[in-house]
């Protein structure tokens, strides 16, 4: 019997789940914990890093895996997140005395407390000072599309990307290049309006 398959067409984009990736990059693993610090998820991976098997790790509380004292660096993060979509990191985190650093990023998803964990990398060292300094040079940029431009052009220069740009949403959903920084050579999208279409809706609540 032949398979059936849903045409493609431009709306097919629409009903991709994106906003509910059930995957993460080996190089990390994932933990969920409840307001009580107690774990409710956990990567399939954790046992390559923590050497605890995810079924053995949900259901006990997260010092029974890591050190009370990387909890208590959890808390006092936590508690200085504002606004919804803000993470707070940690940089070369002691997880367990038997354990090499991590680097740390926690937010807040539904109700549970997310903590993102992969190996410390020297390449990221305290970024406080680096962030000073860019909000200090947007800070004297004159005008919304210099402000634009700077941070195109400042968000490059940390990541290393062949083009940064910002993106600037109609009410419609269409949308348009407000701003750009990249390299020589490859041309440039400033400018550009493109349809609702484009980038899914999922995608624009991102």
């Amino acid at each position: 019997m032949a398979t059936v398959t849903e045409p493609v067409d431009l709306t097919n984009c629409d009903r991709e789940p994106i906003h509910l990736l059930g995957a993460i990059q080996p190089i990390g693993f994932l933990l969920t914990v409840s307001s009580q610090w107690v774990v409710e998820r956990a990567s399939a991976n954790l046992a390559g890093f923590l050497g605890i098997a995810p079924e053995a790790a949900i259901g006990q509380p997260l010092d029974a895996l890591i050190g009370a004292q990387a909890v208590h660096n959890f808390r006092n993060r936590i508690a200085m997140l504002r606004g919804e979509d803000a993470v707070e990191r940690i940089f070369g985190c002691v997880l367990r005395d038997d354990l090499a650093g991590f680097d740390i990023a926690l937010h807040i998803s539904d109700g549970q407390i997310v903590i993102e964990a992969e190996p410390a990398s020297d390449e990221h060292g305290d970024a406080t000072n680096t962030v000073r300094s860019m909000i200090a040079r947007l800070d004297q940029a004159q005008g919304l599309e210099r402000f634009l431009n700077e941070g195109a052009r400042m968000i490059r220069g940390l990541a290393g990307y062949d083009r940064v740009m910002v993106y600037r949403f109609d009410e419609d959903g269409s949308g348009e290049v407000a701003a750009e920084a990249c390299r020589s050579g490859i041309g440039s999208f400033k400018g550009l309006h493109y349809p609702a279409t484009d980038i899914p809706a999922q995608a624009r609540r991102l």
